[in-house]
């Protein structure tokens, strides 16, 4: 089916939610919807549009959803069987982008209100360690002096936990991307973060030397307490 940016956004719905409490920031000006209030059938998920991390060379995000598959997943293995494709094994964050772009069973929120989760796409063409490291040595100065959190204007301590990370390889390739994987702070702290591999069984100590946080690459649990 054709791409329909507009295709089933209504009004945003009352959730019942009174103020959000004073946190002692400006609080974005949108209510958050409850976990639990799913309208459709999967989580409605707003894709962030942020170019200094954005080096897939084919399009933009804006662009990206005309793309054919071959040009996402890769040309099919053979004649006739479309669901066998030449895929790059860290194409993950490319591939689940196209699909949250293009999708009509589970359309994409177009409005934080309608949003169940945050998806900031970080570098997501493939790519192998050293091209990682390349792109997170000129991670602050692109991103400015406010950092990733001014490019993220829907990040608040409602949402903090409901913003993800996807990283097309073993989390210990982006190790140099403080910002926003190995040693966020303040509100990205609590953002959701995953990688292919787990931390490759090390002990604490071994991760300790590695400069590897010990503890897990996200939130504890998906929670709204707070709101």
């Amino acid at each position: 089916a054709a791409f329909e940016p507009d295709r089933n956004v209504a009004a945003a719905p009352d959730y019942g939610l009174a103020a959000a409490p004073d946190y002692g920031f400006a609080a974005a000006p949108f209510r958050v919807k409850p976990l639990g209030a799913a309208d459709t059938s999967c989580p409605r998920v707003y894709v962030y549009d942020v170019p200094e991390l954005w080096d897939f060379p084919l399009a933009s995000l804006r662009d990206l959803a005309t793309l054919p598959a071959d040009e996402v997943f890769g040309e099919t293995c053979a004649k006739g069987r479309s669901l066998a494709r030449k895929t790059n094994q860290y194409a993950m964050p490319l591939l689940v982008i196209w699909r949250l772009l293009r999708s009509t069973r589970c359309p994409r929120a177009l409005r934080p209100e309608d949003a169940d989760l945050f998806l900031v796409p970080t570098y997501p063409n493939p790519k192998q360690q050293p091209d990682w490291r390349r792109k997170c040595a000129g991670e602050r100065a692109a991103l400015g002096p406010g950092g990733l959190e001014s490019k993220l204007p829907f990040l608040d301590a409602r949402t903090a936990h409901r913003h993800v990370f996807l990283l097309g390889k073993g989390h210990m390739s982006a190790l140099p991307c403080e910002t926003w994987w190995s040693r966020p702070a303040g509100l990205l702290k609590r953002a959701v973060r995953v990688a292919y591999s787990p931390q490759f069984n090390a002990t604490k100590d071994e991760l300790r030397e590695r400069g590897v946080p010990a503890g897990p690459l996200g939130p504890f649990l998906y929670d709204d307490v707070d709101v």
